[in-house]
């Protein structure tokens, strides 16, 4: 009498690469919901302070209106040329860094001794805890799916 064993095998393809570009997808969305949490916190006055965040927003799809009344010195054109951002990936870290160089923005983000009435702004700290928020809720479903799709099934008969 001979025994047969049917065996099914495991695989997983790419899972590490499935897995990097999922959490480069969740570095995105936290990107996004950042820019829209913390230019909600910038009154436009000028323009300035708020277009700091343009160029990480149409990167990120996010449209981000800002109007205000420019001037020579104090405008959207401005703001942008003064600050930056980057993403950098090295094995199981992304990671992204926004800076700004406008001095007010600077000031009146933290600045509670600031006579201007909508100072502190705070809009970095609204800002970082939506990109939490929408990390909790992106993260595990990106996660799951390139985990899924990296695990190929085969059966052997013996």
């Amino acid at each position: 009498m001979q025994t047969k064993v049917k065996v099914r095998v495991i695989q997983f393809e790419d899972l590490e690469a499935k897995l990097r570009e999922a959490g480069l997808q969740a570095i995105l969305i936290a990107a996004a919901a950042l820019v829209r949490g913390a230019s909600r916190n910038v009154p436009v006055l000028t323009g300035m302070a708020r277009s700091t965040w343009s160029e990480l927003a149409a990167y990120v799809g996010v449209n981000l209106p800002v109007g205000g009344n420019p001037t020579p010195s104090r405008n959207p054109a401005a703001g942008r040329s003064q600050s930056d951002f980057s993403f950098q990936s090295s094995g199981a870290v992304a990671t992204f860094k926004w800076e700004s160089d406008v001095t007010h923005y600077n000031i009146l983000e933290s600045n509670t001794n600031s006579r201007v009435a909508s100072a502190p702004w705070n809009s970095l700290e609204y800002g970082v805890m939506k990109a939490k928020e929408a990390v909790k809720a992106d993260i595990i479903p990106l996660m799951a799916s390139a985990f899924k799709a990296s695990i190929k099934y085969s059966e052997r008969t013996f």
